[in-house]
């Protein structure tokens, strides 16, 4: 993920044993589609759980 411009961290274990990776970066809107489609694979052969993606609102 460092590789591809994210900021990461490991967040706290849940109540279920699972320690969430938590990672970020700033890209435009419109590029979302892209860079989720790409991450999608990673996150599967790691066994991993994409529970989608968040944004602010910068004025």
């Amino acid at each position: 993920m460092e590789k591809q411009g994210f900021a990461v961290r490991l967040g706290e274990p849940n109540p279920q044993g699972e320690f969430p990776l938590l990672f970020s970066r700033e890209d435009k809107p419109a590029a979302i589609d892209s860079i989720t489609d790409g991450l999608v694979p990673l996150i599967d052969e790691n066994q991993g759980v994409y529970d989608g993606w968040g944004c602010e609102v910068v004025k």
